[in-house]
């Protein structure tokens, strides 16, 4: 055996191996074979009804899972097996009132094509419910929930705008639809920007969905405003602070007293749970003025104020009672040596002493 034969015309030789691997591949794909298919989703998407005057919609299917085998090519069988949906198309029947239709599957609803030949469908008779489609306005529910709020806020109300939405969908659903549910409010994950925590309730603009409802269109508007009022969580205080009094100029010039009251006094305060690391509560003193008339009455106490410039977060609360007296602050007198001077009689100052009356007489402490 000459093996150098084998090389002779080798160009001729190759280009026959590569004919018959394009050969082979190209009648591969078109080999006849058999293949099941489940089509599992039958949905009601998947029928086509007529249109034009009332309109239906789907509401079951029974049964929802049809077995088909098909015979073709391998190539075309591929690209039915990636469809995985069967569609009934029913545009032609009339259909004039809800009710049960029955169909039987027909090989030319498959839209197999030329290529694919249908050798059995099971079952092929489908048990189709339609339902006589409407339209009309409900009310939005003006109660929205709230979830997930941020710390140190809680929601005290919520409101809505009244809101009406036209639904569309089976009559036997839409009918018994009093009125329209909101999704809850996740405020962790919304975009309000909530302002600097005060004691004042604020008010913040939002939206939210309306829940849906399987089988139900809602037109135009799936949205609808919602007004939130929250407030901050607070905490309430207690704290001695110092207590000092102020006198009334005309009793100061006048006399000289001595104000006997405590030197401190309890109160609270309210501030929101955020801002307790911004406030110093040293920075607070309470001052009481006095009055004369009010000393007199012991049982009245002494009307208090709070200074230091509290924070518009902070709310000055109970105040304990505060009561003070008044006395005359006594002078000590010291005991000083004086000289003996010998009594000198005069005639003249016996006589003026003894004409003295004190009734009609004003003395004069000047000297």
């Amino acid at each position: 055996m000459n093996i150098f034969g084998l090389f002779t015309n080798w160009e001729y030789k190759l280009i026959a191996v590569l004919l018959a691997s394009a050969l082979y591949v190209y009648t591969s794909d078109r080999i006849s074979e058999k293949k099941d298919y489940p089509f599992t989703e039958i949905l009601p998407e998947h029928i086509l009804l007529p249109e034009g005057g009332d309109r239906f919609v789907v509401r079951s299917i029974q049964p929802q899972n049809v077995d088909i085998r098909v015979a073709g090519s391998r190539e075309f069988i591929e690209d039915l097996a990636e469809q995985q949906t069967l569609t009934i198309d029913l545009s032609g029947r009339q259909i004039i009132e809800s009710g049960e239709i029955i169909v039987e599957i027909a090989d030319r609803m498959l839209g197999t094509g030329p290529n694919i030949r249908v050798e059995s469908i099971l079952p092929r008779t489908l048990r189709i419910n339609v339902v006589k489609e409407i339209r009309r306005p409900i009310i939005v529910s003006d109660n929205v929930l709230v979830s997930h709020a941020p710390e140190g806020i809680e929601v005290v109300s919520q409101l809505t705008k009244k809101v009406e939405v036209w639904v569309r969908g089976p009559e036997d659903l839409v009918a018994n639809i009093n009125r329209l549910e909101c999704e809850p409010i996740d405020l962790a994950e919304s975009q309000v920007q909530f302002e600097q925590p005060t004691l004042e309730k604020q008010s913040y603009s939002t939206y939210t969905r309306i829940s849906p409802i399987g089988g139900v269109v809602f037109e135009d508007v799936s949205t609808v405003p919602v007004e939130l009022v929250v407030e901050h969580k607070t905490s309430e205080k207690r704290k001695m602070v110092p207590l000092s009094y102020a006198l009334p100029e005309n009793l100061v010039d006048e006399r000289d007293i001595v104000v006997r009251c405590d030197k401190e006094v309890s109160i609270t305060y309210t501030l929101p749970d955020k801002r307790i690391d911004d406030f110093d509560p040293e920075s607070l003193h309470a001052i009481f003025r006095v009055s004369p008339e009010a000393a007199m009455n012991t049982e009245e106490p002494a009307i208090v104020e709070i200074t230091g410039n509290p924070p518009s977060y902070v709310k000055i609360g109970q105040v304990d009672k505060v009561y003070y007296k008044l006395e005359l602050r006594k002078e000590e007198v010291i005991n000083q040596p004086q000289e003996t001077v010998s009594p000198v009689f005069d005639e003249d100052q016996f006589l003026l002493e003894e004409e003295y009356d004190p009734a009609t007489s004003v003395p004069n402490f000047s000297e």
